[in-house]
């Protein structure tokens, strides 16, 4: 038996033909485990799917029961409410069967109505009349009132002039007194002048003193008051103010500027040291050129700049002048600050006009112009009280017996 070797060495791969073509492979077992994957997937997808599908019926039907219950209880109100409705309903057709009843039928009933229209409009009469009485018996009162007051004044009249005696001199000199410390207040409180308030004072003592009524001795111990406070207070000169104030208007014309003195040092020692050709040159050529030389420290200025500056510091001295009249502390110090940075920017601090103006003005700023006055009225106060006591105690009750029957004969 011959036995090919070339058969047995054949390749594994190849068929027992010897065609050359490859067998079928095997399937992998890795597509299968996807497969699986994705199927449990798909299925836990869908046991969620149905899970919350479940959950949704249970929520929609406790909603549904809910609604049914609240649905329930409403239509038992809603009937509730009908019933009682109802029983009211025929609660008054009851009682208007029962009118009609008692009054005989609808024609009664209108009468009956008709009859009560004409009570209510009889009532509103009688309630109009009633206000117009009541109306009348008040002006009544008024009336009776105003006469019974009337009688009462004409009593006291007629008491006054049968049992007061009056001092015609006292009341004249008591009147003048009253003048005298009303004047003095004023004189404070308009003028803030103590000097005159203090004289009205003093002369309204000396009247009190020259009546020597024990009565009036309160009056003289508050004018020793009112004495004492304007002694004590401390007021500047406002007339010696504003003279000083009128003293720097005037002297505002010859302050000289910075440049001014610079260029009249200059020119000074120039005409000092000039000599000889020079000078004669100088004097020769005087009529037609005229040599200036500027200050150092700035520009010069012009005539119309110089005599705007000196316009300047005047209002503003004249605002401090309105500002005393006003006894406004702000404004008389803010004005003066203006001349004082006026006169140290443009004028020639150097210059004993212009030394002597800012002294001034540092004194005038210092000054208090706006002192609290005392209050100085009660004298006066206490003298009209007094006054005023007098007249109501001097005044006996008439008998009513006594007056004329008609007030209007009184007055005529």
């Amino acid at each position: 038996m011959n036995i090919d070797i070339s058969e047995i060495e054949r390749k594994p791969g190849e068929n027992s033909a010897g065609n050359g073509a490859e067998p079928p492979r095997q399937p992998r077992s890795g597509g299968s485990a996807w497969a699986l994957l994705a199927l449990f997937f798909a299925l836990a997808a869908l046991a969620g799917t149905g899970w919350m599908w479940w959950q949704d019926r249970l929520s929609a039907g406790q909603e549904r029961q809910a609604l049914a219950a609240s649905l329930a209880g409403e239509i038992a109100r809603l009937e509730d409410s009908d019933g009682a409705l109802s029983a009211r309903l025929d609660g008054v057709q009851a009682t208007l069967e029962a009118l009609a009843a008692e009054a005989g039928g609808g024609a009664s009933l209108a009468n009956l109505r008709n009859g009560m229209a004409a009570d209510r409009e009889r009532l509103e009469r009688l309630e109009q009349s009633l206000r117009e009485q009541t109306a009348l018996a008040r002006s009544l009162q008024a009336a009776t009132d105003a006469l019974h007051t009337r009688l009462l004044a004409a009593e006291a009249g007629m008491g006054q002039l049968s049992a007061r005696n009056l001092d015609a001199a006292g009341e004249l000199d008591l009147a003048e007194v009253d003048y005298l410390l009303r004047l003095a207040s004023e004189r404070l409180q308009l003028f803030s002048d103590p000097a005159a308030a203090d004289r009205a004072l003093d002369l309204a003592d000396r009247h009190l003193a020259a009546l020597d009524d024990p009565a009036h001795l309160g009056v003289r111990q508050a004018i020793a008051t009112a004495r004492r406070d304007l002694a004590g207070l401390a007021l500047p000169d406002y007339l010696q103010v504003a003279a000083r104030l009128d003293e720097i208007q005037a002297g505002i014309a010859r302050w000289p500027f910075a440049g001014d003195s610079a260029s009249a040092s200059t020119a000074g020692a120039d005409e000092g040291t000039d000599s000889g050709w020079w000078a004669r040159l100088k004097s020769t050529l005087a009529s037609l050129v005229t040599v200036r030389r500027s200050a150092a420290t700035g520009p010069a200025l012009s005539l119309e700049d110089k005599d705007y500056l000196r316009q300047r510091v005047w209002l503003q001295l004249e605002i401090a002048h309105l500002s005393l009249m006003r006894r406004d502390q702000q404004a008389f110090r803010a004005a003066l600050a203006r001349v004082q940075d006026s006169l140290a920017a443009w004028f020639d601090p150097a210059d004993d006009a212009v030394r002597a103006a800012g002294r001034s003005l540092v004194e005038l700023a210092a000054m208090n112009l706006d002192a609290e006055l005392p209050d100085i009225t009660e004298p006066w106060n206490t003298l009209r009280l007094i006054r005023r006591h007098d007249e109501s105690v001097n005044q006996p009750v008439v008998p009513v017996d006594q007056m004329p029957e008609n007030p209007e004969d009184e007055d005529r």
